[in-house]
């Protein structure tokens, strides 16, 4: 992987590039964005319909974070990466623990942020291989989608019942367990 610093111009060679990340194989990272910006679309939607302000909150700020992190992944490289990564991911578990101290959604939230942080911690203590960093925090962040999602649908169901049949105690515990 080739990478340049900004405003740096190099001759003769054929250069596959987004920003400054630069590599033979830059389709298959095209097709990865993709195929994440595709899922976070459907997790916003799926808190937007899900009618709570904590999981539409929620939503907005990793998709904002998801934007954020990604544009810096083509930018820069190595120790800055994985540095500016942890400052997000430790903004993102201080938050949601700040969430967490009224409703349970948050809590788990909370828990793979502060997961991801320890990883990164001892996984550039150890030296572990770039492949291997980016491949479990790609993983941590599909279960963090998997779990807005799932909560967006989970309320979206409970609440497509007739209010007629609901009872008020199953709102509470509703709105208590998925924002």
């Amino acid at each position: 992987m080739q990478i340049h610093p900004p405003g740096e111009i190099v001759w003769g060679q054929r250069m596959n590039c987004i920003l400054n990340h630069c590599h033979e194989q830059i389709a298959t990272d095209v097709v990865v964005i993709v195929f994440y910006a595709t899922a976070v679309s459907v997790m916003i939607v799926l808190a937007w319909l899900s009618q709570s302000k904590t999981v539409q909150a929620t939503a907005l700020m990793f998709a904002g974070f998801w934007l954020l992190t990604m544009t810096y992944f083509f930018y820069i490289d190595g120790m800055q990466y994985y540095a500016l990564t942890l400052l997000v991911d430790c903004a993102l578990a201080y938050q949601f623990w700040r969430m967490a101290r009224t409703e349970i959604f948050p809590v788990v939230l909370c828990g793979l942020m502060v997961g991801q942080v320890l990883f990164l911690v001892g996984a550039l203590s150890f030296s572990l291989n770039g492949y291997w960093i980016i491949f479990v925090l790609n993983r941590i962040f599909e279960l963090t989608l998997a779990y807005i999602i799932g909560c967006s649908i989970y309320r979206i169901r409970k609440f497509e019942t007739p209010a007629e049949t609901r009872d008020h105690s199953a709102d509470m515990g509703l709105k208590f367990i998925a924002g």
